[in-house]
């Protein structure tokens, strides 16, 4: 499992306070601390398992794409290295 990390919006936690459900709040949170965090999620709430899809995932996943391509073009860009690795100890 890849850990990794991600923004929490204010405009989630402005709609989650609005739940009423004490349990479906904490299954939404933990859906997407799980998502965030480690890429995986449950569906033990398919009511916030859907409203995650919908709402909270796109976001997550466009901010992680992004954060992707950035370290891809580190390794192509940037200053040449000038120690080699092997030499380093």
């Amino acid at each position: 499992m890849v850990e990794r990390t991600f923004i929490f919006y204010p405009d989630w936690l402005n709609f989650i306070e609005r739940i009423s459900n004490e349990k479906d709040k904490l299954d939404l949170y933990d859906i997407i601390a799980s998502y965030g965090c480690h890429g995986e999620y449950s569906n033990k709430n398919p009511m916030m398992t859907a409203v995650f899809e919908s709402l909270i995932k796109p976001k997550i996943d466009i901010a992680q794409g992004r954060y992707e391509e950035k370290i891809t073009m580190g390794k192509n860009y940037g200053r040449k290295k000038i120690v080699d690795d092997n030499m380093v100890k």
